[in-house]
C-alpha cells in the first residue's frame, strides 16, 4: 500500500506547489480535486497543455497520479436535462483523469433521498454508473463510489447494493471508513468483508465525536456545515479510527492500493493544523502502520 496526498488538505497551494509538497515530504502517490471553485484543484475547464503539464510536474517529482475527485452530486437526478448535463461532467472528469494518467475518479452515489422514493433513484444512478463506466473502460480509467454521507452509498451495504445492480468492471468502490464511522454504518471488520473484493481506492482521515452528539446531521452531500457536523476532524492516529488494524485488515484481503489522506482543511481549517505539520504526522503515522505489516 502507498501513502497518497490528497489536495484537499492543501487549499494554499497552487496545483504544482501541492505536486513539490507531497513529493518532498515522501508521499508516494497524489490525489487532486476537480473543480473550478478552489485553488488546488485541476480545473475541468483547463485546456488540454495545462493538464498535460501537470501530468509531466506529477511524473518528474516521482509521484503516481492516484485519483481525481470531481464534485458531481446528482447522478440520480430528477429532471432530465439536469441528468444529462451530470452524466456528461463525469464523462468529463473520465477523460481529464486518463489525459493525466490517474487511475480513479471518485463519484458520489448520487443524492439522498426519501426512503419511498430509493428503489427509482437509484436505478437512475446506476444506469448513469454504466454509461459512463463505457466511457472510462475506453480510457483505463475506474469509477470509484465512495461510502458518503448525504448519498445513496452512505454505508457499505448500500454501496454493494450499487454495485452489484451496476455490475461493471469500471465501477468499484472508494472506501471510506470514517464516512461510514460517522454516519452509524458498519464497523470497519464488516465494512471491509462487505466489500473487499471491490475496493479500488480508500480515503484515510480520522475523527472525534464531539461532547453529546450521537448521529450526523443531514446536509449538502460535499460537506456538512461544522455547526451541524457530530464530529471534528483530526490529524490521522489522533482520532476513534483504529487505522492500525483497518490497514492491516486491508492489507490481508489482498489490497494493495493507495491510502489517500483525506486531511479536510478544504472543509474544517478550525479543526486541523497546517497542512506542513498534519500531513507530516498523518505521513508518518501511515508509514509505521505500514512497517508492521507482514
Amino acid at each position: 500500500m502507498k501513502p497518497c496526498g490528497h489536495t484537499m488538505g492543501t487549499p494554499e497551494f497552487s496545483p504544482k506547489e501541492a505536486v513539490d509538497f507531497f513529493a518532498d515530504m515522501g508521499y508516494e502517490a497524489i490525489e487532486f480535486l476537480c473543480t473550478d471553485d478552489y485553488r488546488c484543484a485541476v480545473s475541468p475547464n483547463a485546456p488540454p497543455a495545462a493538464q498535460a503539464e501537470l501530468a509531466k510536474q506529477i511524473r518528474d517529482r516521482g509521484l503516481e497520479p492516484a485519483c481525481l475527485t470531481p464534485y458531481i452530486t446528482d447522478l440520480n437526478h430528477p429532471d432530465e436535462e439536469e441528468y444529462r448535463k451530470q452524466k456528461d461532467l463525469l464523462k468529463n472528469a473520465v477523460e481529464i483523469a486518463a489525459r493525466i494518467g490517474f487511475k480513479y475518479v471518485r463519484v458520489y452515489g448520487g443524492r439522498l433521498v426519501e426512503a419511498e422514493k430509493r428503489r427509482s433513484s437509484l436505478e437512475c444512478m446506476v444506469a448513469a454508473l454504466r454509461e459512463c463506466a463505457s466511457v472510462a473502460e475506453n480510457n483505463n480509467v475506474v469509477l470509484a463510489v465512495e461510502n458518503h454521507y448525504n448519498t445513496l452509498t452512505v454505508t457499505a451495504s448500500e454501496t454493494m447494493e450499487v454495485i452489484r445492480a451496476a455490475n461493471h468492471p469500471a465501477v468499484k468502490v472508494l472506501y471510506d471508513q470514517s464516512n461510514i464511522t460517522q454516519m452509524g454504518g458498519e464497523d470497519y471488520t464488516e465494512a471491509i468483508a462487505l466489500q473487499k473484493e471491490h475496493i479500488a481506492h480508500v480515503h484515510v482521515k480520522d475523527i472525534v465525536f464531539k461532547t453529546g452528539a450521537i448521529q450526523q446531521q443531514v446536509g449538502d452531500v460535499t460537506h456538512i456545515d461544522p455547526s451541524k457536523r457530530a464530529v471534528r476532524s483530526r490529524v490521522i492516529g489522533k482520532g476513534i479510527l483504529p487505522w492500525p488494524e483497518i490497514i492491516d485488515r486491508l492489507h490481508g484481503t489482498g489490497y494493495r492500493g493507495y491510502l489517500s489522506v483525506e486531511y479536510g482543511r478544504k472543509w474544517y481549517p478550525e479543526d486541523l493544523p497546517p497542512p506542513e505539520q498534519g500531513l507530516r504526522q498523518s505521513l508518518e503515522f501511515l508509514q509505521h502502520c505500514l512497517s508492521k505489516l507482514k
